[in-house]
């Protein structure tokens, strides 16, 4: 059988000393040369290979060239597999249009001139890589259309995904903050009132272990989602977040008073979020920064959040935040907002990230 990469091409005469002188001229070709001596021979070769061309005998005996013609453009595999009929000085135009009509696209007269045959068959090779070529190019662009659409779903899936885990996450901070907060609130009033008649020691530190499971749940709560972003929108959400690290560590958190009066969208407010709060904890992780300034603004009808920090730097940082799953997943969260995200040099010395979101009609 002959390979992908090398062109077949089939010689088929009933004559073995034409065949051999035909072989013998492609031999240049590099092409694979087979060779049949009937046309049962030659639909049987074709089942078996490839064939870039075909060079067909008209007069031999039993079956002719016409009728392995219109056979070979019978079948699927050889159904535009060229053939050009070798034929000899005395046929006349109505057998040069047979020899068409059976499927032909080409005649070449015996006694064959090697030179002439040899050039036709290169220009039928090349045809044949050329197409080949083509075939193998749309095949491909046909697959990375298919990767691209595969990878659109993803995405698409990778959203919706978000978004039922944002709600989730919603529903279950509003349970807690709410419904059992509320709950244990009141079993810790109830012990206040009803304890008058108990050990006061005991109820002391009944009432700290309430106390205790209290700001754990509400500690649940606000880190599930914040309720002040809900409340009171991305500015005081920013607020209470640069508190909270501030609060908890070396790392002094500071946010632009200029930046109160950017309203936006649930989607826009809750990606933004979930990008301050991404890139503070690498701004820790990576690069060991101890100041970070949050900038809220809006331009040119797009809003602008902008976290600089005075870490490790562009080298250390941005390497480790670009090739992680974080910066990916900030990149996927403002996709299908029209939004996009850079990282760049920090004017206070570390690493500066920039994301930025269009306004609702500014979008695609």
């Amino acid at each position: 059988m002959t390979t992908e990469t090398t062109p077949c091409v089939l010689l088929v005469d009933d004559h073995p000393n034409t065949l051999h002188l035909m072989r013998e001229a492609l031999g240049k070709t590099g092409a694979v040369i087979l060779t049949a001596t009937s046309g049962m021979d030659a639909l049987r070769l074709t089942l078996l290979n490839e064939c870039a061309l075909i060079l067909l005998d008209v007069r031999m005996p039993g079956m002719d060239g016409y009728e392995t013609a219109r056979l070979l453009r019978g079948a699927e595999r050889t159904r535009h597999t060229p053939i050009l009929f070798v034929t000899g000085a005395a046929e006349d135009e109505e057998a040069l249009l047979k020899g068409y009509e059976a499927g032909g696209v080409d005649f070449l007269r015996k006694p064959v001139a090697m030179d002439l045959l040899l050039a036709k068959v290169t220009a039928f090779l090349e045809l044949h890589r050329r197409q080949r070529e083509e075939r193998r190019s749309h095949q491909l662009t046909l697959e990375l259309e298919r990767q691209q659409e595969n990878a659109a779903r993803l995405r698409e899936l990778a959203v919706l995904l978000q978004n039922e885990r944002e709600e989730e996450r919603k529903r279950i901070a509003h349970e807690l903050h709410d419904e059992l907060g509320s709950r244990l609130a009141r079993i810790r009033l109830d012990l206040r009132q009803e304890g008058s008649g108990v050990d006061r020691a005991w109820l002391t530190r009944i009432l700290a272990q309430v106390d205790e499971v209290i700001g754990c749940v509400r500690g649940v709560a606000v880190s599930l989602r914040p309720p002040v972003l809900d409340q009171m929108g991305l500015y005081a959400c920013l607020e209470w977040l640069a508190q909270s690290f501030s609060a908890s560590g070396p790392l002094q958190v500071t946010l632009g008073d200029h930046s109160r009066n950017v309203a936006m969208e649930e989607p826009v407010k809750t990606a933004l979020f979930r990008i301050a709060q991404e890139a503070l904890t690498n701004a820790v992780r990576h690069g060991r920064a101890s100041r970070v300034e949050f900038t809220l603004t809006r331009a040119a009808r797009r809003i602008h959040l902008t976290i600089a920090d005075d870490g490790a730097g562009w080298n250390g940082q941005a390497h480790q935040q670009t090739s992680g799953m974080g910066f990916r997943g900030m990149e996927e969260r403002l996709r299908p907002l029209g939004g996009a995200i850079r990282l760049e040099r920090s004017p206070i010395g570390g690493l500066q990230l920039v994301a930025t979101v269009p306004e609702p009609e500014s979008r695609p």
